[in-house]
């Protein structure tokens, strides 16, 4: 359902910040207020206590009380709280209520607003534990706390553990390696780090080693954007094959058990297995899985400015073909998911943005069994479309005239230049475009779709690197017709696209 959220201000958090306060918001009441009496015990985990050789009692590193208040909650609104973590301790967090008959709901997020975890495990009046939470890195994260109906009060306990606690999580040294964990305690979530090189595919599955232990996982890119989710994909473990980074740096793993259940798991990383080099100019069968449902993806050599026409036709009943394509830094440039079963799908016109491999993928979304692909070459001097252009005030006219096109259009930039783009369909065919603008190492700086309408707009950018950059316009779905596509000088910002510009 949408929610409200009572999110704290920019004081509150600078209040944080400055007196190490380690949770504030507006729905927060003091632990000194005397509970109604109605309502239930407060959490009671104590620090643990032991025995030193010479009789007397000392604190061990367990469980540590760092906070505890209480928050008011009604249906339909979050009550959002900053939380301090850190990466080397692990926390307990322990939601009962004290007042109401409500149903609570722990959601925890990174700085960049991303579930983490989501705890919603038990019914209304009671209390709702998040057993073990390890922190991707050091930083000030979300704690938000809902009900699924009613209003009332509940009280909030967070613990701090020591990390020898933690019997999982942990950092991969390389991309052809296995952690094994253990999970002791219902909703515990073990984080993992692992370094990524963009551009080259991986695997990444968790198997349960323990009867009934179900696991699920999540990677997050190295801004903290959730990138895929799986569960229950070989039995009750979660595997994600061929996954394509388009970003170098250190991803994040987050592994969770699903009600009750714990036990023993081994989490694997590995490098994604390709199906070798795409047949170029003849057509060629080829074997897609649906049980498990995985992809199968070929690799090629292309040539910036030339192009590629792809096909799948399904040579089995019930096979529903998806075709997708991918430069070698890990940008997917075309996906065709236009019909259903049965039906055979194109990528009409892909024109390559780079020089170097590219890799084409094949899945189903029905049955698996084969298809047949034809993937036809087409040389830069057959092409009227895309290429090199200069900046200024020119309008580029072309034509979409399939499913799956994509257009490149280089120019180069000295550095620290503005220009702005428009892309626009004309002759009223109801084309949808759509355009991506690279930066010259190869990175997706921005994307534009429907802004103006169902037409790309991008106003003004600074192009800070110099080098040759490449704009891509592509048409979404099934849309055709022609199009003319703008990429404006700033040098003249009150001329409009199609004016004359002075003489």
């Amino acid at each position: 359902m949408n929610r409200g959220r009572l999110i704290w201000g920019g004081f509150l958090l600078s209040l944080v910040l400055t007196t190490g306060l380690s949770l504030v918001a507006c729905s927060v009441q003091t632990a000194d207020v005397p509970p109604s009496a109605t309502s239930t015990p407060w959490p009671t985990l104590a620090p643990l206590m032991t025995v030193s050789a010479q009789g007397g009692a000392t604190a061990s590193f367990g469980p540590q009380l760092v906070d505890k208040y209480r928050s008011d909650l009604q249906e339909g609104v979050e009550a959002a709280f900053p939380l301090e973590g850190r990466a080397d301790r692990p926390v307990r967090i322990e939601v009962i209520v004290l007042l109401g008959e409500i149903d609570p709901i722990i959601t925890l997020r990174n700085p960049a607003g991303h579930q983490l975890a989501r705890v919603d495990r038990a019914g209304a009046g009671e209390p709702e534990v998040i057993g073990q939470f390890q922190f991707p890195e050091d930083g000030y994260y979300e704690l938000d706390l809902s009900t699924v109906s009613g209003t009332g009060q509940v009280g909030v306990s967070i613990y701090e553990l020591d990390a020898a606690q933690l019997e999982g999580g942990g950092v991969f040294s390389s991309m052809n390696q296995e952690i094994q964990g253990s999970i002791r305690h219902p909703a515990t979530y073990h984080t993992f780090r692992l370094p990524v090189q963009r551009g080259q595919r991986f695997d990444l599955s968790a198997m349960a080693l323990t009867e009934g232990l179900d696991l699920l996982f999540d990677l997050y890119g190295p801004d903290g954007t959730l990138l895929a989710s799986r569960d229950d994909n070989v039995g009750k473990d979660p595997y994600l094959w061929n996954f394509m980074p388009s970003q170098s740096g250190t991803y994040t793993v987050v592994l969770s058990n699903y009600d009750q259940n714990v036990g023993n798991y081994v989490l694997r990383v590995s490098p994604s297995e390709s199906g070798g080099q795409a047949a170029i100019g003849v057509r060629t069968g080829l074997e897609l899985a649906a049980v498990p449902r995985r992809s199968t993806w070929l690799t090629f050599e292309g040539l910036a400015l030339d192009a590629v026409y792809i096909e799948a036709r399904p040579a089995t009943r019930g096979v529903d073909p998806v075709i997708a394509l991918y430069d070698r830094f890990g940008n997917r440039l075309v996906a065709v998911n236009q019909y259903g079963p049965d039906q055979q799908e194109q990528a009409t016109f892909v024109q390559l943005p780079f020089d170097g491999q590219y890799q084409v993928e094949f899945s189903t979304l029905g049955e698996g069994g084969q298809i047949q692909y034809y993937i036809r070459s087409i040389r830069q001097a057959d092409i009227d479309v895309g290429g090199k252009i200069r900046p200024g005030m020119v309008a580029h006219k072309a034509e979409m005239e399939g499913t799956g096109c994509f257009y490149v259009y280089v120019f180069d930039i000295q550095g620290g230049e503005l220009i702005g783009i428009d892309a626009h369909a004309t002759g009223g065919t109801g084309l949808d475009l759509g355009f991506n603008l690279y930066t010259p190492d190869g990175y997706l700086l921005v994307t534009r779709d429907d802004v103006v309408g169902r037409d790309p707009v991008l106003d003004r950018i600074e192009l800070t690197q110099p080098g040759r950059y490449v704009l891509a316009v592509w048409n979404y779905g099934g849309t055709t017709g022609p199009f003319e596509l703008y990429v404006t000088n700033p040098a003249a910002p009150s001329l409009l696209p199609g004016t004359p510009a002075p003489g």
